[in-house]
C-alpha cells in the first residue's frame, strides 16, 4: 500500500489513522473517509491485493476534493467489501433498553462497504447477543456455527478478569447479567475499558455473523481484515496486550492492522508485526528501519520504547530535567551547597527503587570528600 498528498478529515500527528482510512476508503462505497491535503491540488493512492477469488488486484485512486460534502468517484462496493472491518475510536457503550428480542441484521456488500465510513456499529450488539441467548437451546432455531459463535461471545466477558463471567440475560428487562467477585453486575456497570474489549470481540462475531449467512460461517474462519484505530483505547496496559492476545487466538485467520500509541501492546508482537512510522525534517513520513532481531521489543523497557520507537523526546517531566540539569551544572560548577540542593529535590522525585539514587548520592559524597 503507498499513499501521498492527502489526509483524512480528521488528521492524526504521524499519519497512522490515514493508513487505515486509505484501506478503508479502498473497499468503501461510500465517500468521505479521505480528503486531499489543502496544500495540493490532488492525492493518490494504490493498493495492491488477493480478492476473495485468489486474483491479484492492482487499484489506484485519486482524491481531489477538499470540501466535506463533496465526493470522489469511482468507489463501489465490491465481493471484497464484507471481508473488512473498520473499528474506529468511538466505542463508548450506554445502556440500551430493548422492548423485545431484534431479529438479525442482514448486511449486504453494499451495506458492509458503507460502514467502513462510520465503522462496526454498537447499537445493535446488545440485540444480537440476547438474540443468539434466547434461541440458543430453541431446536432449528439458529445453526451449529451460529452456536459454535455464542460460545466464544460469552466467553468475552471473562477474557480479561477470570473473575468476571457471563451469568444470564434477565427476562424481564432484557439486560446482560454478569457474576463478579463484587456480586452480580449489569454488563454497562463495567469499567470503560472493559467494555471496549468486550465490543471489539462481540462486535467482530456480530459482523461476521450479519455478512456470512449462506452459509453460516465460524468466527475463527474469517479471513479477512480487521482495522482497529488505537487499539489502547481506554485500556489499562495490563489489559492492553492481554487484549492484543485474545484477538489474535480467537480469530486465528483474520489480518488485523491497527494503530496504537502503547508500548505494552509493541512489547507483545512479534518483529514482524511491528511497523514504525516517522517524520523526517521536511514533514515527510516514513517506515522507520529498526533491527528488532528475534524477539522483537519484548525485551526493552518502555522508556527505551517511547524513545527509540515512538521518537518522545523526553521520558521524564520537565521539572525533573530542570532539577537534574541545575545538578549537573552545580556539580561541574564543584558548588557543593547547590549540588545537595538539588540532591535533595531529585531524592523526593525519584523512584524508591531507582538505581539513579545511588548514582547521584556517590557522586555528591565524591564532591564532599574532594572538597
Amino acid at each position: 500500500l503507498t499513499w501521498q498528498k492527502m489526509r483524512p478529515l480528521s488528521a492524526n500527528g504521524i499519519g497512522k489513522t490515514t493508513i487505515l482510512n486509505t484501506i478503508a476508503d479502498a473497499y468503501a462505497n461510500t465517500w468521505g473517509l479521505l480528503k486531499r491535503n489543502s496544500t495540493v491540488a490532488e492525492g493518490n493512492y494504490t493498493i495492491d491485493y488477493t480478492d476473495v477469488n485468489g486474483v491479484e488486484v492492482t487499484k489506484e485512486y485519486r482524491v481531489k476534493e477538499f470540501d466535506p460534502t463533496a465526493r470522489d468517484s469511482g468507489r463501489s462496493a465490491s465481493d471484497n467489501s464484507s471481508y473488512v472491518m473498520s473499528f474506529g475510536i468511538n466505542r463508548i457503550i450506554n445502556y440500551q433498553a430493548l422492548n423485545a428480542i431484534p431479529r438479525d441484521q442482514e448486511r449486504s456488500i453494499y451495506d458492509a462497504g458503507n460502514s467502513l465510513r462510520e465503522g462496526v456499529g454498537i447499537s445493535d450488539l446488545k440485540g444480537w447477543f440476547i438474540n443468539r441467548f434466547v434461541f440458543f437451546d430453541k431446536e432449528g432455531s439458529i445453526s451449529e456455527e451460529q452456536k459454535y459463535n455464542f460460545e466464544i461471545a460469552k466467553r468475552a466477558f471473562g477474557l480479561l478478569d477470570t473473575d468476571t463471567s457471563f451469568l444470564t440475560v434477565d427476562s424481564a428487562s432484557l439486560d446482560i447479567k454478569l457474576t463478579s467477585t463484587r456480586g452480580d453486575i449489569y454488563f454497562e456497570y463495567l469499567s470503560a475499558g472493559y467494555k471496549t474489549c468486550i465490543y471489539l470481540v462481540l462486535g467482530i462475531i456480530k459482523e461476521i455473523e450479519f455478512r456470512f449467512r449462506n452459509p453460516y460461517i465460524k468466527a475463527d474462519e474469517f479471513e479477512g481484515i480487521i482495522l482497529i484505530d488505537e487499539i489502547d483505547l481506554h485500556l489499562h496496559p495490563t489489559w492492553q496486550a492481554r487484549l492484543v492476545d485474545t484477538l489474535k487466538e480467537l480469530f486465528n485467520k483474520a489480518q488485523f492492522i491497527v494503530t496504537t500509541h502503547s508500548p505494552s501492546v509493541l512489547q507483545s508482537l512479534e518483529p514482524s508485526e511491528i511497523i514504525p512510522l516517522g517524520m523526517d525534517l521536511d514533514g515527510n513520513i516514513y517506515c522507520k528501519k529498526m533491527d528488532l532481531g528475534q524477539y522483537g521489543l519484548q525485551g526493552w523497557t518502555i522508556e527505551e520504547i517511547l524513545h527509540n520507537v515512538m521518537d518522545m523526546p523526553e521520558t521524564t517531566s520537565k521539572l525533573f530535567e530542570r532539577v537534574k540539569h541545575d545538578f549537573d551544572e552545580a556539580m561541574d560548577a564543584e558548588d557543593i551547597s547547590k549540588v545537595k540542593e538539588n540532591y535533595a529535590i531529585l531524592n523526593q522525585m525519584l523512584h524508591p527503587e531507582n538505581p539513579l539514587r545511588k548514582l547521584l548520592e556517590i557522586q555528591m559524597i565524591g564532591m564532599e570528600e574532594e572538597s
